[in-house]
C-alpha cells in the first residue's frame, strides 16, 4: 500500500501547533478543502489555541506523525502531541462500501472503527478515543483502510 503525506499542509496537533514554536495553522491552510463555515470553525479553536500560548508559552516537544495509506488522502490533526484531540477530520479518494480504519503504532493495533461507506473527495469523521494509547516516544501513528 501507499503511505501518503497527511496533507499538503503543515503537519498541526489538536490545537493547531505546528512544528514552529509560535506558529499555529487551521482551515484551508491545512487542506484546501473544506467549506467556509468549517475553516472559520478551526480559526476561532486556533485563536483560543494562540490565547492559551500567549498566558503560559507552552509548546509540545513530543510530536507523533499521524499517516493515511491510499486510498485515504488526509488527516487532521496530523501529528499527535500531548494535547487531547476531540476528534479527527480526513477523506477518501475513493467510494467505498462495508469498510473499517484500523489504527497503528509500530505492530500494535490501537483502534478499529467501521464505516458503512467511505465518501470520495468529501471529509468524515473519525473518533478520537484510541489517542491516549499512543506512546509518544514510538513510531509514527497509521491509518489503514481495511475492506472493499
Amino acid at each position: 500500500m501507499e503511505t501518503l503525506k497527511p496533507s499538503l499542509g503543515p503537519q498541526v496537533d489538536s490545537l493547531f501547533r505546528t512544528s514552529q514554536v509560535g506558529v499555529f495553522a487551521a482551515g484551508n491552510l491545512l487542506r484546501g478543502v473544506e467549506t467556509a463555515d468549517w475553516a472559520a470553525l478551526e480559526g476561532c479553536a486556533a485563536a483560543r489555541s494562540m490565547a492559551r500560548w500567549l498566558d503560559n508559552a507552552s509548546w509540545s516537544a513530543s510530536r507523533i506523525g499521524v499517516e493515511c495509506e491510499a486510498p485515504l488522502a488526509w488527516i487532521c490533526p496530523n501529528v499527535i502531541t500531548d494535547s487531547v484531540p476531540t476528534g479527527y477530520r480526513f477523506q477518501s479518494k475513493e467510494f467505498r462500501k462495508h469498510v473499517q480504519l484500523e489504527i497503528h503504532q509500530g505492530e500494535r493495533l490501537l483502534h478499529v472503527e467501521p464505516f458503512s461507506k467511505l465518501i470520495a473527495n468529501a471529509p468524515m469523521n473519525l473518533t478520537s478515543k484510541w489517542t491516549g494509547q499512543v506512546d509518544l516516544s514510538g513510531a509514527a501513528v497509521k491509518i489503514i483502510v481495511q475492506g472493499k
